[in-house]
C-alpha cells in the first residue's frame, strides 16, 4: 500500500498549502474509491494524506493518477509518496494514529 502526503499547511513556509485549499482537496478526494483520507494536526502545522488501499499495482497506479489530477485542480502539491505497513494503515483506520483529527474511508 502507498501513502501520498500533501504539502502541509504551515504559515512559516511561503510554499505551504492554504487551509481552504487543503479542505477543498479533502472533499474532492472523497470521490476516489479504495483510499483512506486522513488529517493530522500538529503543534505548528496541519497535514493531509491518503493511503491507497489496494494490493493491485495496476489499480494503485490508476488511483495515484487520479489523486495527482485532483491535487493539481485544488492547488495542493504532493509532498511525497511512500510505502506504508499494515500496522500503520490499521492505526489510521482504528483512529489510534497520533495527532489524527479526521479519517474518511472510500
Amino acid at each position: 500500500m502507498k501513502e501520498v502526503e500533501f504539502v502541509c499547511v504551515n504559515e512559516k513556509f511561503k510554499n505551504a498549502t492554504k487551509q481552504e485549499d487543503q479542505d477543498k482537496l479533502f472533499e474532492s478526494l472523497k470521490t476516489i474509491k479504495k483510499i483512506i483520507i486522513y488529517k493530522q494536526s500538529f503543534e505548528n502545522h496541519n497535514s493531509l494524506a491518503v493511503i491507497i488501499n489496494t494490493p493491485s499495482k495496476k489499480e494503485m497506479l490508476k488511483i495515484l493518477r487520479e489523486i495527482k489530477k485532483i491535487s493539481k485542480e485544488n492547488n495542493v502539491e504532493i509532498d511525497f509518496t511512500q510505502d506504508v505497513s499494515k500496522e500503520f494503515m490499521a492505526a489510521v483506520k482504528n483512529k489510534t494514529l497520533e495527532y489524527l483529527t479526521e479519517v474518511f474511508k472510500t
